[in-house]
């Protein structure tokens, strides 16, 4: 059980007894009363070493100590409530033996004021478990489980020539910061496009951090006359509304005249601890013709693992299922798995009836092998504050599952740190625990033993919330992510890990996506055998959700965009998996409402 649940059990159990013998006493029960006295101060010695103690250690320290990371104003408003309670207890406890003086009938006050500090005492402190461990916003937009990030952002947004007010709006994510975001307003001859939201929200991005970001754009327009080229042969397969598979050629669009893209961009960032960011963003423009991705909503024939973000998303030839574990919809964390089958477009959960499980988790690294034999797991982060660096494996035949961890050496506890399946071996790089990593760890299947395969020389800036994918047996393809404090947030750059060669490989483009966070990127092989990575949505600086398609010859590093035409609404935290011949395929992910629970597939 967790630390911030003991804690609130014990002081419940506090109060509860400190009722008890104030009942006792108004009914006359001395005897009882009496009786309660030494469960009373026990646990009175609990309160003040487990909560007052670690509060004042925040308040001095900037550290929360053994608890998780509420914000300080909060604990130091609890602390102050437990201390003006002790306070009168220990009066009344001394008045009580005539080391101070007293009169019986003004220690009778006392001692009811000593109650009622407790009870507010108490009180407030549920109020913090529920709001900081447990709870979820009105809106959805904001997770009320604590993980590791939380505290204010003040964001102001310029209001745009058709507005009179500025737009506001209040959102904890990520990472112990204050943002202050101002986004100049659009050219009024800009075209507007409804399916890429211009309004950001307000979030905590990064740790510890005073950012002052301009971003300007770099085009080149001619770098943007790119025609795609076929990744494969796509099966034009819709799903009905009601789970049937129906064949339909969907007619080919082009796209030109002005649109609004990412390209490349030059941030200038001056980073300190403890202070704000404030952040500029002017999106680049460009004109040209783009390929266009047609995109389909697929309605499952039933009902699957509903609304999530921050799950895990696997596809599987071997048995043509896309499996999904874990995640959480802002209230809830799981870790329930799930198969959708692609012959029969129908969900169905596995491993119901399994005696053991894994925790529940989210941002966690998944793959299967290609046998479709087992399905693992490993890392991952949940209530609490709690980083995982377990491995589990589902066995796919009984749906059981079995803890793999081996005893010897092992990765940190970590979340944030995508990796993939590399000839059946689970492969985790960078991520983030007590620090941010830029480590790469691979777990062999066949002894169930990490394997630290770090390349020496350069490697990727420590980073988490980035995107990454495994293909070809050899090479794992990162991007984006935040680094802060040792770079920048909202990341652009990406690398290739050759395990052949034991090196990382940046790739440079002069057109590239802006940078971001929480997107997918997920592996293809084109037409003429060529290796590439499809990247989907995300957030950017401005905190808005995406919905823009990029793909990335990984040998050339170039990337063309395909989208947003027709694309699904802009998210991020969302899944993605690649279906040779079919497509792409995206589940759920959240918004500025909160979790979504829909389905998309691309074809490329």
């Amino acid at each position: 059980m967790q630390f911030a649940t003991i804690t609130l059990i014990v002081e419940i159990l506090f109060y509860l007894t400190l009722c008890a013998g104030v009942v006792a006493q108004l009914r006359g029960a001395y005897k009882w009363h009496d009786r309660f006295q030494a469960p009373v101060v026990v646990l009175n010695i609990f309160f003040i070493l487990f909560v007052m103690l670690p509060t004042f250690r925040a308040v001095v320290f900037g550290s929360s100590g053994s608890l998780s990371s509420v914000p300080t104003l909060i604990t130091a408003i609890h602390g102050l409530l437990g201390t003006i309670a002790q306070g009168l207890a220990i009066y009344c406890l001394l008045a009580g033996f005539k080391i101070l003086p007293r009169k019986i009938g003004v220690l009778r006050y006392w001692m009811w004021a000593t109650f009622v500090a407790w009870t507010a005492t108490v009180l407030f402190g549920v109020g913090v478990y529920f709001v900081y461990y447990m709870g979820d916003s009105s809106d959805g937009s904001v997770d009320g489980a604590l993980v590791a990030e939380h505290d204010e952002t003040v964001i102001d947004v310029v209001p745009t020539e058709s507005s009179d007010t500025p737009v506001v709006v209040e959102e904890l994510v990520e990472e112990h910061a204050e943002v202050v975001v101002e986004v100049p307003p659009a050219e009024a001859e800009d075209p507007v496009d409804p399916a890429d939201p211009a309004v950001p929200t307000e979030e905590v991005v990064s740790e510890h951090a005073e950012e002052i970001i301009e971003i300007e754009p770099e085009v080149d327009p001619a770098a943007t006359e790119q025609i795609v080229e076929p990744i494969a042969e796509p099966t034009d397969v819709l799903i009905d509304e009601h789970g049937e598979i129906v064949v339909e050629t969907p007619s080919e669009t082009t796209v030109s005249g002005p649109m609004v893209d990412d390209g490349d961009t030059e941030m200038d960032g001056l980073i300190s601890e403890h202070a704000e960011v404030v952040i500029e963003v002017t999106e680049p423009q460009y004109s040209g013709e783009l390929g266009v991705v047609a995109w389909q909503q697929l309605n499952p024939a039933n009902a699957g693992p509903g609304p999530r973000y921050e799950h895990a998303m696997e596809y599987n030839a071997a048995t043509n299922q896309i499996f999904i574990f874990g995640g959480r919809d802002g209230s809830q964390i799981y870790n329930d798995t799930w198969a959708f089958d692609m012959n029969t477009a129908s969900w169905r959960q596995l491993a119901v009836n399994s005696p053991t499980a894994p925790p529940a988790r989210f941002s966690t690294v998944m793959i299967i092998d290609e046998a479709g034999q087992n399905l693992y797991v490993a890392t991952g982060h949940t209530q609490g504050g709690q980083n995982y660096n377990d491995v589990w494996r589902l066995n796919l035949a009984s749906e059981t599952w079995e803890d793999v961890t081996p005893a010897g050496p092992a990765p940190d506890p970590r979340y944030g740190g995508p990796g993939g399946n590399l000839s059946d071996d689970l492969v985790v790089t960078h991520g983030f625990g007590t620090t941010r990593y830029d480590d790469t760890w691979r777990f062999d299947t066949a002894t169930n033993q990490w394997q630290n395969i770090t390349p020496p020389g350069q490697v990727p800036l420590q980073r988490c919330l980035f995107a990454a994918t495994a293909a070809l047996g050899n090479s794992l393809v990162v991007h984006g992510g935040c680094a802060t404090p040792f770079g920048d947030c909202f990341l652009d750059d990406a690398w290739v890990l050759n395990t052949d060669t034991n090196t990382w490989r940046e790739i440079t483009s002069d057109v590239k996506p802006v940078g971001r966070q929480y997107h997918t990127l997920v592996p293809a092989i084109s037409s003429q055998g060529d290796l590439r990575a499809i990247m989907f949505g995300g957030q950017d600086a401005s905190l808005a959700p995406r919905n823009d398609a990029w793909i990335l010859d990984v040998a050339s590093g170039n990337w063309v965009l395909v989208g947003p035409q027709g694309a699904p609404p802009a998210r991020y935290n969302h899944g993605a998996v690649w279906i040779p011949g079919y497509g792409m395929i995206l589940y759920g992910g959240r918004n500025d409402s909160g979790a979504l629970g829909d389905m998309w597939w691309g074809d490329f």
